[in-house]
């Protein structure tokens, strides 16, 4: 008697299947990109790990002038936005969000904007780039510690498209700042085996 019943349950739910409701639910998936920068010759791009926090991926990177560590040092993370909320905002306005925030941990680290200059990003929008420098000569904090060996900073964000940004904190020179922040770009990744 069950395996009638069942086989009953079955035959009615596959007759009774193209009038069900379809379903659909929000699904953020990983893609492969590569990021492309060229700073000029001579840099090496390390990969400093990804963090997941609250619908943001990140990825962190050093980048150095390969062993010429007294020619600079930047610090890059590219933020993959996954949260919806979060997607809703204009890039502009995120933008200025995330640079306040920066700008701020920064201030608390004992470091100031001294000056600001801008360059224009890989896809041709103007990216305001901050001037850090030290608060004062006794150091309070990691960024702070950097300035004290690199005469200053630089702090950029800029929108890279698709819900992608890019924060970096750069110690090379201006025009080294200005080249990674004009070439910074994400590109697809190598096509799906799928």
């Amino acid at each position: 008697m069950p395996m009638r019943l069942l086989a009953a349950i079955l035959a009615v739910s596959i007759l009774l299947m193209p009038f069900a409701a379809a379903l659909e639910g929000e699904l953020f998936s990983l893609q492969e990109s590569r990021l492309f920068l060229d700073p000029g010759p001579g840099f090496e791009l390390v990969s400093e790990g990804s963090n997941l926090s609250r619908g943001i991926l990140s990825h962190e990177y050093a980048l150095t002038a390969g062993e010429n560590l007294t020619a600079g040092y930047a610090y890059l993370s590219v933020a993959d936005v996954a949260d919806r909320n979060m997607r809703l905002i204009d890039p502009g306005s995120l933008v200025r969000l995330i640079s306040a925030g920066a700008l701020e941990s920064l201030q608390d680290e004992g470091v100031v904007v001294v000056g600001n200059w801008s360059a224009s990003g890989s896809m041709g929008q103007n990216v305001p780039v901050h001037i850090l420098g030290r608060k004062s000569s006794e150091a309070s904090g990691t960024w702070d510690e950097i300035l004290a060996i690199y005469p200053t900073g630089h702090l950029a964000v800029w929108d890279l498209g698709n819900h992608q940004y890019a924060v970096l904190i750069s110690f090379f020179d201006q025009a080294t700042t200005r080249r990674i922040v004009e070439t910074l770009a994400i590109r697809p990744g190598p096509p799906s085996p799928f």
